[in-house]
């Protein structure tokens, strides 16, 4: 597993009156770059878990600097509808789900700023665009009561955010056996990567092997 931070400066693209917010991402890919199968991670879809990965996605998406903040966890609605429904929305994350088809539901930043943790992270927030989350995240009234945004799927959004002048760190798991895919990385967001895999700034940590898979 890696994080990959990016590295050199950054033309912030702010909003008027908004308070840049740090987005990073979470994914863990395939040799050949695949990220999904039949709605599933490739690996789960062919019955193997990976449970210590699982808890690294988790450690990234929920820890904060500082515990009266929390995490945005972001995702298109087939990422959203992959989750299983007992395990959704992701406990202790603020859960959005970007979508043109799903009725839109947007807390005012007031309400957002004035409520209790638990009546906020009982269900998820829908919204029609990436622009139109960070709009909302950056508003300061929500702001202070954000950490950062965490990417989690899918590919174009992974995409997007990627390639947003606010991101700060992707977070990879380089998985080192194949596995059938129909949904991959993009490849402008790939050749990047693998360019910044060789950078010396590359945070790079040991091998790992679970139910006869190694990763890292």
């Amino acid at each position: 597993m890696n994080g990959l931070n990016r590295v050199g400066s950054f033309i912030m693209a702010m909003w008027p009156s908004r308070s840049p917010i740090p987005i990073t991402s979470v994914v863990a890919v395939t040799p050949s770059w695949g990220i999904g199968q039949s709605n599933l991670v490739p690996w789960q879809a062919a019955g193997i878990a990976l449970p210590n990965d699982m808890e690294y996605f988790k450690k990234c998406t929920k820890e904060t600097r500082d515990p009266a903040t929390k995490n945005i966890a972001v995702m298109g609605r087939r990422t959203w509808e992959s989750i299983p429904p007992k395990r959704r929305p992701l406990v202790d994350r603020v859960n959005i789900v970007l979508s043109t088809t799903l009725p839109e539901r947007v807390l005012d930043p007031e309400e957002f700023a004035s409520a209790s943790w638990p009546s906020l992270l009982l269900e998820p927030q829908v919204m029609r665009s990436f622009d139109q989350l960070l709009d909302w995240a950056s508003d300061e009234r929500v702001r202070q009561r954000l950490d950062k945004i965490v990417v989690v799927g899918g590919a174009s959004l992974f995409e997007e955010s990627y390639f947003h002048p606010w991101f700060r760190t992707l977070h990879l798991t380089l998985v080192d056996r194949e596995f059938p895919c129909d949904t991959y990385l993009s490849s402008s967001l790939t050749k990047d990567v693998e360019r910044r895999l060789n950078h010396p700034q590359t945070r790079r940590l040991e091998s790992h092997t679970e139910n006869g898979v190694s990763y890292r």
